[in-house]
């Protein structure tokens, strides 16, 4: 052609049809020479062919009653390509939103949340004597409990066999015929309570310490089942094939051992009706002083979560005493822990018949050690009543 082109611009029009199959690929001119000349270059693009990219959405709520369950990590990942992962966390009203995800792909999606509320440390979820005292008397045949209750009360991951009535058959579960439930024993009463009161470190351990299957947190899938293998403590992921954008999924979360369902509650003070003024006393060293914990109101009692703070150079520790008092040691279970300097928390619960009374809990007694300053004060943080602040 005697024609030619002087200038710059597009020269070249590439066109195409994609193949059926789906995916990325990319185009590369791997030579472009012009006038002959070789060191003419050219780039590369990388086209997608038949790529939507949609969305899985949905909320967690509380098993209990119905509240958003906020900080849950979601996490989505495909099958067939286990490096494809995305996520999100739950926000304040529950909700989240997984997006990029390719379509016509099958995913899996996990749960999970942490043992704790931010960085409090001293932050147990709504665990109380309360919770204690409902699984003891659970496990005595005194209190009832719900499906989903007894889920959140067997924190050790015990299950039995039951006939069509509810009684034991000893079976396995490959053996069992009817029903595989949870075994709410004594135990779990005991785990909530020492956790509680900060003696263990771990919800579920053995009695060396070690920890055991400790979630804290399980889960329902929308199809009504859970999301952890009982026997192996391994997460059982909701399977999802993805033909279109979801939403409306809904997950129910269990903080395990709570079964009065306020893991939301605040570990302060409620309100400052029972605050009172700090009564000011003359002490010496080598004295005894001696706290009266008092019930202003007739209550039946469930359970008792009681902490103190003092300074541990001006004060030591004698302990507790509730001879005398209005909680009969043969219906309660107290666990106390002082090892921590400075601070006492008792947890009492329930195990049979409750006390319907008020007046004397206990004493705690201390020995005045020190005077390191002119002042110094042995403060209540927390004396609650069936998780209400009482005394």
């Amino acid at each position: 052609d005697d024609e030619s082109f002087n200038g710059e611009g597009e020269i070249l029009t590439l066109s195409g049809y994609g193949l059926p199959n789906t995916g990325t690929t990319t185009i590369t001119f791997s030579s472009v020479q012009i006038n002959e000349n070789a060191n003419a270059f050219g780039n590369s693009c990388e086209i997608s062919m038949g790529l939507d990219y949609l969305s899985v959405s949905g909320k967690i709520i509380y098993y209990k009653n119905g509240l958003p369950v906020s900080d849950g990590f979601i996490s989505i990942t495909e099958i067939d390509n286990l490096s494809n992962i995305n996520s999100d966390i739950s926000n304040e009203d529950g909700t989240f939103i997984v997006e990029s995800l390719i379509d016509d792909k099958t995913y899996e999606l996990l749960l999970e949340k942490d043992e704790y509320d931010g960085n409090l440390d001293d932050y147990f979820d709504g665990l109380s004597a309360v919770d204690a005292s409902r699984i003891a008397r659970h496990a005595g045949n005194l209190y009832n409990f719900s499906t989903k209750e007894k889920i959140a009360a067997n924190v050790n991951f015990d299950y039995r066999c039951e006939d069509e009535y509810g009684n034991p058959t000893g079976d396995n579960e490959s053996q069992c015929e009817f029903n595989w439930v949870p075994n709410i024993e004594a135990g779990d009463a005991v785990l909530v309570a020492k956790y509680a009161a900060g003696i263990n470190p771990h919800l579920n351990q053995d009695e060396d310490g070690n920890e055991q299957c400790d979630p804290h947190w399980i889960f329902i899938n929308p199809d009504m089942n859970l999301m952890i293998d009982n026997e192996t403590c391994e997460d059982i992921p909701y399977e999802i094939n993805l033909e279109s954008s979801m939403s409306d999924l809904v997950f129910e979360g269990f903080r395990l051992g709570d079964v009065t369902g306020n893991w939301t509650a605040p570990l302060g003070r409620e309100n400052d009706e029972n605050i009172v003024e700090n009564p000011i006393v003359e002490v010496e060293v080598g004295q005894i002083v001696k706290l009266p914990l008092y019930l202003p109101n007739k209550v039946e009692i469930e359970g008792l979560d009681f902490t103190i703070q003092f300074d541990p150079e001006v004060f030591t520790l004698i302990g507790f005493n509730n001879n005398n008092s209005i909680l009969d040691k043969s219906t309660y279970n107290t666990i106390i822990n002082n090892d921590t300097p400075g601070m006492f928390k008792l947890v009492s619960y329930a195990n049979s018949v409750l006390v319907n009374d008020n007046g004397l809990l206990g004493y705690i007694k201390f020995k005045v050690i020190g005077n390191s300053s002119r002042w110094s004060s042995i403060s209540i943080n927390e004396m609650k009543i069936n998780d209400i602040q009482e005394g």
